[in-house]
């Protein structure tokens, strides 16, 4: 009787840690997807001998911002304005947030984004881009 509680026990722990291992690994994992789109989207807005569309720049813009918003956490490593600044979206130029999956999220400048995280950097100017 005392075999089986312990292996009971032991299947019990095991499955509670592999729920929670589970769950911590699939967060990790929407985090660092969203960080390396952002790194993605950060050198395309960046490079000086790219022309992008006004649409796609704004929409660059809106998925780093969105990605902030959402997925990062508020660690201020990760939440550097120099790093991820680069205006706000001019709404003439993208009318609405086909950027973000949640269109309630306020992201539409890197202060919006990080309203919410206490960490981030808020002082500083945005990035320049290149000149359309």
């Amino acid at each position: 009787m005392k075999l089986l509680f312990t292996a009971v026990t032991g299947l019990l722990i095991l499955s509670i840690g592999l729920f929670l291992g589970s769950i911590w690994g699939m967060k990790r994992g929407a985090f660092n997807a969203a960080l390396e789109e952002n790194k993605v989207a950060a050198r395309l807005l960046s490079d000086q001998e790219l022309t992008l569309t006004t649409e796609f720049t704004e929409y660059l813009k809106g998925r780093i911002y969105y990605n902030i918003a959402s997925k990062y956490p508020n660690d201020y490593g990760y939440l550097l304005r120099k790093d991820w600044d680069f205006g706000e979206i001019q709404p003439t130029r993208l009318p609405y947030k086909s950027f973000a999956k949640d269109p309630t999220l306020d992201c539409n400048s890197f202060s919006e984004a990080t309203k919410n995280l206490t960490r981030a950097e808020q002082v500083g100017a945005p990035n320049q881009l290149p000149a359309e």
